[in-house]
């Protein structure tokens, strides 16, 4: 590098370095900031800490087999008459569950740092004395993990007049297995995953020049951490083990003619020093003699000199770096502010701290309840709709409820054979006995529900077959016609008429019935011409009427069931902060809402007790006006009992006379008094049937809504603030649960680091 860029390559460093002494260790690994930094990579004994010892001067521990268990971060800065170190540790996210055995070993750490304050006074004081401390905060990081390897993170903070301005991390090398230790292996590239990912990392890739190339598996995990070797410079350790003779595939490796080994960078090449000339000898000698080695042998005939020895190597190393400074601290204040609005959002969803006075801990707490029943209020509104779940929200799975509710009712009223309808426009394929019952011609005719109701019910065929334009679709059952209101349109050739046809079909179930009943009747008492029968009716009603109670009951227990999943997840939402202000809440809320369940149910066994003791009327206002002294209960919205009212919009008379029209249409008048009696009653069951399961299925909808809102949410909004304080008082109320603390302590301090690291990087003179 150029002089300017020396000088530009220290100021980046400087702020490098200042932005990571405004992060907490312990936060490091939560806010993940890129950070560009170089880290040492290579296998078991490649000799890699030993190229950072001869880069920097600073010594690691060394032993027989591995050495490095713990990854070593060094944080190194050149300062005029400074010498001081400090070490620290950013625990890994398993090891920090250990909470008693990481409060140890921080001690220990504590512990290390006044030792390293106390001994260090001049370069090689700091040498020793950083040795010492890695080796001692190592063996309290494994003790933590109780494994061989760990991926908590020991930091060390340097700065001396002989210090090269660097940031490095030695990691463990890669191992295939362990003793005593089944997944480090898995463990160890975990790992090395996190920094060969990282786009700020510059990578080292060490190669052990006594090991055969194809043995050495760090290529292939460099290659899939950074494809283009864009962040990578190769480095062959241990230059004097490659003897001569077998020279000649390293030379083609550092000579790029390796196709698949080929660096961005380049190969570097360096003499690893003994444990004897790393304890007897200055960086600077150290230097001097493996300047000497690479002047000897076949090393004196290589093509590409700038690229043999350790101080070219940090040379290049520190450019790479430089490099990776300027791409990425300009992305760095992007960074730091998403981060810092990520961490105020998350402290404000925590809440507000613990009140400090009994009143306005009172009133913390009707405030948390009225805002509970403001969000049950919202999500069984039409206006709002929260998603609860995927693709669905709570309103519009009440009212699947309703709907099936409504379906299963209707079904369980008189059932005949069931009618396809079908709309033709030709007489073709036409069954013999097929009889025309209702035409339409250009201007269109439209069936009243009273019709087609009678069509239905009077137990024959009707075929229509379907004709685009419509605005009906068949060919569909009898059920889905019985709220439907059709409309047959004409095609758009006039002459052409649209016809609907019929066939004449057995009399089938619901008929034969009727007809029995009739029959029992007569020979018990002899029914004048003109006469209605009053008792076959009543008792055709009641056979369907009776079937409610148990698609009713279904219903309550499905809503209820619906209810309190809801009520969970938003008592969640709002009183997680508070873990036993949750529980007196959610124990409550719980039972308020199955004296809710229970008294719906009295309700609606009321309204089916009205129907059961007074089904033979049509008489709308005189139902209602039963049903609420029945139950005891003026309502107080009279536009609900005016709805439920407007639902009775057919009667007996007009079903009788629908049904008198049709048969004579067909040509089938009745043939004596006694077929008049059953059409008479099938058309007051039917309409009776029609008019009866609209009105209970909307008065139950209204009721239950009534209930949920003037009952259980009044009850909610005025006693259970007072109800969840018996037994206990405010301020054990408004304990908060300790992984709450912890998480809101943590947030205030990642929001005050990246404050720090905004503040660093809005005042440094550098342009991004």
């Amino acid at each position: 590098m150029s002089q300017p860029e020396i000088t530009q390559f220290s100021e980046y460093n400087t702020l490098n370095n200042k932005i990571r002494d405004a992060i907490p260790a312990k936060l490091e690994n939560h806010l993940k900031l890129s950070l560009p930094r170089i880290a040492s990579c290579g296998d078991q004994s490649s000799g890699k800490s030993s190229i950072l010892t001869q880069m920097t001067g600073i010594r690691f521990p060394r032993n027989a087999g591995t050495c490095t268990r713990v990854p070593v971060e060094l944080r190194l800065e050149s300062r005029e008459n400074e010498y001081k170190a400090e070490i620290g540790v950013k625990w890994y996210e398993d090891d920090e569950k250990n909470d008693e055995a990481c409060a140890e070993a921080d001690k220990t750490v504590a512990n290390i740092n006044e030792t390293l304050a106390r001994n260090i006074t001049d370069a090689e004081s700091l040498v020793d004395e950083i040795e010492d401390a890695i080796k001692k905060a190592q063996e309290a990081i494994i003790g933590v993990s109780n494994r061989k390897f760990s991926e908590s993170v020991i930091t060390i903070t340097a700065f001396s007049p002989d210090l090269p301005n660097l940031t490095l991390v030695d990691l463990p090398g890669i191992i295939a297995h362990i003793d005593g230790d089944s997944n480090a292996g898995a463990m160890v590239e975990n790992l090395y995953h996190k920094y060969l990912t990282d786009p700020a990392t510059v990578l080292m890739a060490v190669l052990n020049g006594g090991v055969d190339i194809e043995n050495q598996r760090i290529w292939n995990m460099i290659s899939k951490g950074d494809p283009g070797h864009e962040r990578t410079i190769g480095v062959i350790t241990k230059a004097d083990l490659i003897a001569e003779g077998t020279q000649e595939p390293w030379l083609k490796l550092m000579s790029g003619e390796s196709i698949h080994m080929d660096m961005t960078h380049g190969w570097y090449v360096t003499k690893s020093l003994s444990q004897n000339d790393l304890q007897n000898t200055t960086q600077r000698e150290a230097l001097e003699r493996e300047g000497n080695f690479f002047s000897t042998g076949f090393w004196r005939e290589f093509s590409h000199p700038s690229h043999l020895g350790t101080q070219n190597l940090r040379t290049k190393m520190s450019a790479l770096l430089f490099e990776r400074m300027r791409i990425a601290l300009p992305a760095l204040k992007d960074q730091a502010e998403r981060l810092l609005g990520k961490n105020r959002k998350f402290l404000k969803s925590l809440g507000e701290g613990i009140p400090a006075s009994e009143e306005e801990k009172l009133s913390r707490l009707k405030e948390k309840i009225d805002d509970l029943v403001g969000d049950l209020k919202i999500q069984f509104g039409h206006h709002s709709f929260s998603q609860l779940e995927e693709g669905n929200t709570f309103y519009a799975s009440v009212q699947q409820v309703w709907e099936k509710f409504k379906y299963n009712i209707r079904h369980l009223g008189p059932q005949n054979t069931t009618q396809s309808w079908y709309v033709i426009d030709s007489w073709d394929n036409l069954p013999k006995n097929a009889v025309e019952i209702a035409a339409c011609f250009d201007d269109g005719v439209t069936m009243d529900e009273s019709t087609v109701y009678a069509q239905l019910a009077s137990g024959r065929k009707v075929m229509c077959s379907e004709k685009s334009g419509d605005y009906f679709h068949f060919p569909v059952s009898e059920s889905e016609l019985v709220d439907t209101h059709v409309s047959f349109i004409s095609p758009e050739d006039a002459a052409i008429k649209t016809r609907i046809y019929a066939t004449e079909e057995e009399d089938t179930g619901f008929r034969q019935r009727v007809k029995k009943r009739l029959a029992h009747e007569s020979e018990n008492r002899r029914l004048m011409i003109g006469e209605r029968s009053t008792d076959v009716t009543p008792a055709l009603c009641n056979e369907f009427i009776e079937k409610w109670t148990k698609p009713s009951r279904d219903l309550v227990d499905t809503i209820h069931k619906k209810e309190d999943q809801l009520l969970l997840i938003l008592i969640d939402r709002r009183f997680e902060q508070f873990k036993q202000m949750h529980r007196a809440v959610r124990n409550r809320a719980r039972k308020y809402l199955d004296e809710h369940r229970d008294k719906l149910w009295h309700f609606i066994q009321s309204v089916h007790d009205a129907e059961m003791k007074h089904k033979h009327t049509l008489n709308d206002h005189y139902f209602f006006e039963t049903k609420m002294r029945h139950n005891a209960q003026e309502p107080k919205e009279d536009a609900m009992l005016q709805k439920a009212r407007e639902l009775t919009g057919i009667s007996n008379y007009r079903m009788t006379e629908a049904m008198r029209k049709h048969l004579l249409a067909v040509g089938l008048e009745p043939e004596n008094s006694f077929e008049k009696h059953i059409d008479d009653a099938i058309a007051t069951v039917v309409a009776y049937h029609k008019c009866a399961y609209k009105r209970y299925v909307e008065y139950c909808h209204l009721i239950s809504a009534k209930v949920f809102f003037d009952d259980f949410l009044d009850k909610m909004k005025s006693s259970l603030w007072n109800d969840v304080r018996h037994g206990t008082t405010l301020g054990a109320l408004f304990s908060e649960a300790p992984e709450i603390v912890m998480k809101r302590r943590n947030a205030m301090e990642s929001i005050a680091a990246l404050e720090h690291v905004l503040k660093v990087l809005n005042e440094t003179a550098l342009v991004f």
